[in-house]
């Protein structure tokens, strides 16, 4: 198969219909507005993305996906060795899981609007969470309380390719082990699903198996293992 390039997203777009995993990446990551350019070759996918910090971001898929030399940025299959990689170190090792709303039809979610409260909540159970208050992405913060005190707390979502996703899972320390996030998402869930959102995504860190667990039993399905890099300064 001779490779090709495109700056077309529609005609990306058609390259990544092949199958689940390839559509459902193209379709969380690669926002139109985005869109910088795609190459195929044989067995591999790769697309290129303007971040709104202007970093050239590229996602690889396959076993000799293309980057481009401006990338700064990457994210490929995990184990994958792109040309190029020395110039970069990794960052991260996560999985991206997706599930349907469809079946999620019980009691919604909680929810709360309080920036200070979350803000707060988050410094103390998990600073290292990317989204909080004040982001323009942000749905809704869904809570779930236990005897009044604030027991877990996630937000949904939208972002710029469209897809909806769950981030900023946290439960306070001491009611860890519960099942209180795994009821807190279930019913964040069903709060998506009453607003004809269909789907819905997010992302784990590869070494995390205890949130692994609960997301698998609750039934998000793994669409892609990746390893991520970013451009040695």
């Amino acid at each position: 198969m001779i490779s090709s390039s495109t700056k077309d997203w529609s005609q990306a777009q058609e390259w990544f219909r092949a199958n689940f995993s390839t559509a459902s990446t193209f379709d969380t990551y690669c926002p139109e507005l985005a869109f910088l350019s795609a190459h195929k070759s044989e067995g591999s996918l790769s697309f290129s993305v303007k971040d709104s910090d202007s970093e050239i971001f590229t996602f690889g898929l396959g076993p000799k996906p293309h980057i481009p030399e401006n990338s700064t940025g990457v994210a490929v299959d995990r184990g994958v060795l792109f040309e190029g990689v020395e110039r970069f170190e990794l960052k991260a090792n996560w999985d991206s899981y997706e599930v349907s709303t469809q079946s999620f039809t019980g009691q919604g979610a909680g929810f709360i609007n309080d920036s200070e409260q979350i803000s707060a909540f988050l410094k103390r159970n998990a600073p290292e969470l990317s989204v909080w208050p004040g982001d323009p992405e942000i749905i809704f913060w869904s809570a779930e309380y236990l005897a009044n005190d604030l027991a877990s707390i996630a937000a949904a979502v939208r972002w710029r390719s469209g897809a909806v996703m769950l981030a900023s899972i946290a439960t306070q320390q001491e009611f860890r082990g519960r099942g209180i996030a795994k009821l807190l998402v279930r019913k964040t869930l069903a709060s998506l699903r009453d607003i004809d959102i269909e789907k819905v995504g997010l992302g784990v860190v590869s070494t995390n198996a205890a949130a692994k667990a609960v997301y698998e039993a609750i039934g998000f399905k793994v669409v892609r293992e990746f390893s991520r890099f970013s451009i040695r300064s």
